[in-house]
């Protein structure tokens, strides 16, 4: 099983999708790295995003959220289910995808192992 903590752990299993033609669906080398700004704004719901209407890549989330959020994360214009882990947050209970939390973005509990 994959360790979805581990950055260079993703990007290797990224590099081994392929089509059934044998060619690769994803470009590690044809990339583009994307900044954005999370403010603090406690009105926002835990686990959720609210973006600005103000500036693009601005967006408003629960302090408990942004601490939560892994600091690297892949994106790509394709789906990404085939790296989804849905792991249990051994708090509250609640079900999260470990390739975007580094712990639990509703309570801030521990993921289950």
């Amino acid at each position: 099983m994959s360790d979805f903590s581990d950055p260079n752990e993703i990007e290797k299993r990224i590099k081994n999708f392929v089509y059934p033609d044998g060619s690769r669906i994803f470009s590690i080398n044809d990339y583009t790295d994307y900044k954005i700004q999370l403010l603090i704004d406690e009105k926002v719901a835990p686990g959720r995003f609210r973006p600005s209407n103000l500036a693009p890549g601005i967006y408003y989330a629960n302090s408990l959220t942004i601490s939560a959020v892994r600091k690297n994360l892949f994106t790509t214009d394709t789906d990404t289910d085939a790296l989804e882990k849905t792991v249990i947050c051994s708090s509250c209970n609640r079900d999260s995808d470990e390739q975007f939390w580094s712990r639990c973005p509703y309570c801030g509990g521990h993921f289950e192992k």
